[in-house]
């Protein structure tokens, strides 16, 4: 993934130059950044000669700091970032007392999302950039049960483009291009935001998507707390500067260094009728499993022809067999993933007759 894209004027030099960025005319303008218009005679040149970077620049870089809290301690490593002229609140260690704490997990918490939820309780944003499956959503959910711990009946709500369920919920999951359109109409309900958790941070270097997210996060009142989570963020500290600069305030970094659950990796050949392991838990590759699976890949089958011509049904039906060898190894929960919204539901009315509910659960 390629490093987080934001304005060229800003403490992040990226490819949004000057509010014109995919044919987005109208930008918001950059809080963070204070232009001054003026004309620079000889005179003037000549009195501030070694002042040159300051007549000049649009900024003279972030005025931040980073504190090194924990480093590489229990595959965690804790840094914040914070204003030059505050000193970042200590934060207690995770042996705390916890009976007070808006959430209780079923698990103990390791270490990277006990620090996590650490920041949240100073009211400090944070980004956590942890691997796949390690766990970065409990931190949203903490997020999400510290600002709701003062309701007496939360609720939630659904904004999306097709939908608006329950807008005006205590908790809303919405967008990031309906979280940018409120803000760009000076929504009443953003008055009250408390926190916004940011999930999958690193879309900022989309080249569609990105600046959406640059301008939600850079248009929200300086007093909402964050939360951003990714797995594949590559330059997270400098993201939180960024963070840090906009909006006066900390923002921590907790990162862990090695994925705490293996991945294995299959091929299934479209057509096919089984699951070929091509990579181990150990990270090795099988190169017999995968010449058997290049193998029936390049023989020719009598559907060939039916298959071109009915290519979204077969389509579908591989992922009916994928998905039914995967329950029939218990590897289910499992994600079906499709960019076109057609072949989602061509996959969903497919898998209709499958039952993936125990009757414990059906009575849910």
């Amino acid at each position: 993934m390629d490093s987080i894209n934001v304005q060229e004027n800003s403490p992040m030099n990226g490819t949004h130059r000057n509010g014109n960025s995919n044919g987005i005319r109208d930008y918001p303008t950059d809080r963070f950044i204070h232009e001054v218009k003026m004309e620079v005679t000889e005179e003037d040149f000549l009195e501030h000669e070694n002042e040159e970077e300051d007549l000049f620049s649009y900024e003279k870089g972030p005025r931040v700091q980073i504190q090194q809290i924990f480093e590489n301690q229990d595959n965690c490593t804790h840094e914040a970032a914070h204003p030059k002229d505050r000193e970042i609140e200590p934060l207690i260690g995770r042996d705390e007392e916890t009976s007070n704490k808006p959430k209780r997990f079923s698990f103990q918490p390791d270490f990277f999302q006990a620090r996590a939820c650490k920041c949240i309780d100073y009211n400090q944003s944070v980004l956590v950039s942890a691997h796949t499956s390690a766990g970065k959503t409990s931190a949203a959910l903490y997020a999400i049960a510290t600002a709701l711990q003062k309701e007496e009946f939360p609720n939630v709500g659904l904004i999306t483009g097709d939908n608006n369920i329950n807008g005006d919920a205590s908790c809303v999951v919405m967008t990031t291009e309906i979280l940018r359109n409120k803000l760009y109409a000076e929504n009443d309900t953003m008055k009250n935001v408390g926190w916004v958790i940011f999930d999958e941070v690193h879309y900022m270097s989309d080249k569609e998507r990105g600046v959406v997210w640059e301008e939600a996060i850079i248009l929200m009142p300086d007093e909402v707390r964050y939360v951003f989570l990714s797995a594949t963020i590559p330059n997270a500290r400098q993201f939180a500067e960024w963070v840090c600069y906009l909006h006066n305030q900390p923002c921590h970094v907790v990162t862990t260094h090695s994925r705490p659950v293996p991945l294995q990796h299959f091929l299934y050949p479209a057509g096919g009728d089984g699951l070929y392991q091509v990579v181990d838990n150990m990270g090795q590759f099988r190169q017999g499993d995968f010449n058997a699976a290049m193998e029936f890949l390049a023989k020719p089958t009598k559907n060939d022809e039916d298959k071109k011509k009915k290519k979204e049904n077969v389509a579908s039906l591989d992922v009916v067999k994928i998905i039914r060898t995967i329950a029939e190894r218990d590897l289910l929960p499992c994600i079906a993933f499709s960019f076109s919204r057609k072949e989602c539901e061509a996959n969903a009315t497919a898998l209709i007759e499958m039952d993936f509910n125990n009757e414990k659960e059906k009575q849910l």
